[in-house]
């Protein structure tokens, strides 16, 4: 039980990541705030009313001008453009011009900080997905405060990253019995899913997948070398956390002998080859987090100081804070093998994107 003793001693410092259920019903309303003038007023009273707003239903592609919704205990009341406004109601006036929508949800985070969680409310984000590196602090206090309504920010769900090595610094079992054990350990500390990583076997992944259903922990993450998303999701595991995972375990084959077979060069599929995922993933009505848009960046500017300067001076990183502005700025490099094989996974991304939307 090395792996259980490791994971107290750490005091899961090292350990941790976090995804929610992609089909999360997000039907909360949250005003764009910097499209208002002023300070909306706080509010004091049970209903409030959102006056002369934009709505953006997000059923089709249009926008309902000079609308007024009202909110009454958490939920909306009522919508339309002659709504009548109770005279006890706190009014938020949008002006004709300011916009309401539904919540937004970001679905792979990696920050932990009540700033950061300020930020996404502020921008109309209600629901985030850390999917790893949440500090035992933001387990134990933060994000229950926020999830409870006592500090601001989206509601947060979390799962326990485990591994089946140390390769990539992670939480790792190594034997059945030390797999079920952090599903226990996972549920008793109130983690919402459990999410697999690159190097488990396929008896503790199938351990993991067991010791979830019994104890009610949905099973999320990557694409499991030895095992293959295929498999993966018609054992039970219900999202994949990247797109490029299927790159890895189902369009490609790698030799499991090398010493890192998690990092392969994916060969990309041919559109024919595409149909048959689109089964898969139907059938067994799994989720994706596409994750595209990180992918991208990352490939565009990994290893390219040049490039990575003229990002940090963009206006929006004002907005970051001053440790991860250090951390993006670090010397630290990633080593030119692992750079090359994520440009190699993302070009094939973009292919097997491109050839799907040709099909």
């Amino acid at each position: 039980m090395h792996a259980i003793k490791r994971l107290m001693s750490q005091q899961f410092s090292n350990a941790f990541a976090a995804l929610c259920v992609a089909c999360t019903a997000l039907t909360g309303f949250l005003s764009c705030l910097s499209a208002f003038a002023s300070t909306p007023p706080p509010i004091t009273s049970a209903v409030t009313a959102f006056a002369h707003v934009c709505v953006l239903p997000m059923d089709t592609n249009r926008v309902l001008h000079d609308q007024t919704v009202l909110v009454e205990g958490g939920k909306i009341a009522a919508m339309g453009s002659s709504v009548s406004v109770p005279t006890d109601a706190t009014v938020i006036d949008g002006h004709g011009s300011a916009c309401l929508s539904p919540g937004l949800a970001d679905m792979h985070i990696h920050t932990d900080t009540i700033e950061d969680m300020k930020l996404f409310l502020a921008n109309g984000v209600t629901t985030v997905l850390n999917m790893g590196h949440a500090s035992e602090g933001f387990m134990d206090h933060l994000r229950p405060a926020i999830n409870s309504g006592a500090l601001p920010g989206p509601h947060v769900y979390v799962g326990l990253l485990v591994d089946g090595s140390a390769q990539f610094d992670n939480l790792f079992v190594t034997t059945p019995a030390e797999a079920r054990a952090i599903v226990d350990i996972a549920k008793a500390n109130g983690y919402d899913f459990i999410k697999v990583y690159n190097d488990l076997s396929p008896a503790c992944f199938q351990a993991i997948i067991e010791e979830g259903k019994r104890q009610h922990v949905p099973i999320i993450g990557h694409g499991v070398t030895r095992v293959g998303l295929e498999k993966q999701l018609a054992m039970g595991q219900i999202m994949v956390a990247h797109t490029e995972e299927f790159l890895y375990t189902v369009f490609s084959h790698p030799d499991l002998s090398a010493p890192n077979p998690a990092i392969v060069d994916p060969t990309p599929p041919h559109p024919a080859d595409i149909p048959r995922v689109i089964a898969f993933l139907n059938r067994d009505r799994a989720f994706v987090t596409a994750d595209l848009n990180t992918y991208a960046t990352i490939a565009r500017q990994w290893g390219k100081p040049d490039v990575l300067r003229s990002i940090m001076q963009l206006p929006e990183l004002r907005y970051l804070s001053p440790v991860r502005t250090a951390e993006c700025c670090s010397s630290r490099a990633p080593t030119r093998r692992a750079f090359q094989a994520w440009c190699r996974a993302f070009r094939c991304t973009r292919t097997w994107i491109d050839s799907k939307r040709r099909v």
